[in-house]
C-alpha cells in the first residue's frame, strides 16, 4: 500500500488509509506535508518512503499519532504536532494501549510532550528518534505505561528531556538528553527511571531531579539507584 500526498499512490490521505486498510497491512508512505492526526487501531506498519525530513505527519487539532491497537510500527516520518497554534493541547505521540514501535523518526509538540506513554498494557520502544522542541518534556511516562528510548537525541524541551510519574518505568539506553529546560531527567512520585550510557549533559537543572519514585543507572551489571531522600 502507497501513500502520496501528488496523488501518484492508492490514497492521498493517510488518515483515509488507515481507516480502510486491513490489519496487518504495511503502508509506505511518498514524501510530501500530511496535514492530518492518525488514530492507529488495528495492527500496522506506517514506513516513510524517502526523506525523514521530507515525509512529515503534521497535526493542528489532534495527536499526530494516537496509539490503540495490539501492535504498531511507525518509521522514517516527521511528526509534528501543531495544536498549541490553535489553543489546543496534544502529544506528537500518545502510546495509550498495546506495543508501539518508533524508529527513526523526528518528533515535535508544541502543546504537550513530544511522546506520551500511559496505561498499564501499554508499551513503547522508541529507536534513533530525534525528540525535540516540546512546550512540555520531550519524553512522559506515566499511569503505568512502560517504555524503552534507545540512540535517541532528546534535546531543546521546555521541561525535562524525560519526565516519569505515576508508576511510569522507562528505560533510557544510550541517549543523548541535551538543553532542556529542566533537567534531562525528572522523576516524579511514583516513577522508576532507569538510565544506561547516557548523556545528561547540558540542561538547564542539571543530569536529574528525583521529586519521588527512583532512580538507577546502569554500569554493566551494576545497578546504582537514587531516590528523592538521598
Amino acid at each position: 500500500m502507497v501513500i502520496a500526498a501528488d496523488g501518484t499512490g492508492q490514497y492521498t490521505s493517510l488518515k483515509e488509509a488507515v481507516q480502510r486498510v486491513a490489519a496487518g497491512t504495511r503502508i509506505r508512505v511518498r514524501p510530501g506535508i500530511y496535514r492530518e492526526g492518525i488514530v492507529i487501531d488495528k495492527s500496522l506498519e506506517i514506513i516513510g518512503d524517502g526523506a525523514r525530513e521530507e515525509t512529515v505527519i503534521e497535526a493542528s487539532g489532534s495527536d499526530c499519532i494516537r496509539m490503540e491497537a495490539e501492535r504498531a510500527v511507525v518509521k522514517g516520518l516527521t511528526l509534528c504536532c501543531r495544536a498549541g497554534e490553535a489553543g489546543l493541547e496534544f502529544f506528537g505521540v500518545d502510546a495509550k494501549k498495546g506495543h508501539l514501535v518508533i524508529e527513526e523518526c523526528d518528533i515535535t509538540s508544541d502543546s504537550l510532550a513530544c511522546v506520551a506513554v500511559h496505561g498499564a498494557n501499554t508499551v513503547a520502544t522508541v529507536r534513533n528518534c530525534r525528540i525535540h522542541d516540546g512546550k512540555r518534556s520531550g519524553v512522559w511516562v506515566y499511569w503505568r505505561g512502560r517504555g524503552t528510548f534507545e540512540g535517541c537525541d532528546i534535546f531543546a524541551n521546555a521541561r525535562a528531556g524525560v519526565g516519569a510519574g505515576k508508576g511510569g518505568t522507562p528505560e533510557i539506553r544510550n541517549c543523548r538528553i541535551n538543553r532542556n529546560g529542566s533537567a534531562a531527567v525528572w522523576v516524579q512520585p511514583g516513577g522508576e527511571v532507569t538510565v544506561e550510557g547516557c548523556d545528561l549533559s547540558n540542561n538547564k537543572r542539571g543530569a536529574w531531579k528525583i521529586s519521588g519514585g527512583m532512580l538507577s543507572f546502569l554500569y554493566g551489571r551494576k545497578i546504582v539507584s537514587r531516590n528523592n531522600r538521598e
